[in-house]
């Protein structure tokens, strides 16, 4: 039987403790992506705007296909948890899709001068790129 070095047992330690972090960060985008999409699609177009003040510039349909572009990314997000064939393409195409809305996004909100939606849609573009360049890099 032979010894395992110390540096081959930091790096699998070091490799399973990264791709934790990587899956609570998939886990949380998901869900935000889930839940903010629901609910353009769920809200009665009288509330969007309270909720999302630019859906009251754009028609409704905009908003709701925005939601169910959301939706989809976010569980194409999390599509390595299911057996399904190429599912580490499919979350390279979810983290991808999701990097083109925060990007869209964060420009509409820089346009309105609207600082938080802002900063929220530049940290979701950040996780994004992250997921992005991490999961493919394992490919």
């Amino acid at each position: 039987m032979s010894a395992i070095s110390v540096s081959t047992v930091c790096s699998r330690l070091f490799a399973h403790r990264r791709n934790m972090a990587l899956w609570t960060l998939q886990g949380w985008t998901a869900m935000f992506f889930i839940a903010v999409g629901l609910s353009k699609l769920l809200q009665p177009e009288t509330e969007l705007p309270g909720v999302f003040a630019w859906t009251g510039a754009v028609p409704l349909e905009l908003t709701r296909t925005v939601g169910l572009v959301e939706i989809a990314s976010g569980y194409l997000l999390l599509a390595q948890v299911f057996p399904i064939p190429r599912s580490r393409l499919l979350t390279g195409i979810g983290a991808a899709a999701i990097a083109v809305l925060a990007t869209l996004m964060l420009a509409v909100h820089v346009f309105r001068l609207e600082a938080l939606p802002a900063a929220v849609n530049a940290l979701l573009l950040a996780a994004s790129l992250t997921i992005l360049r991490m999961r493919s890099a394992k490919a």
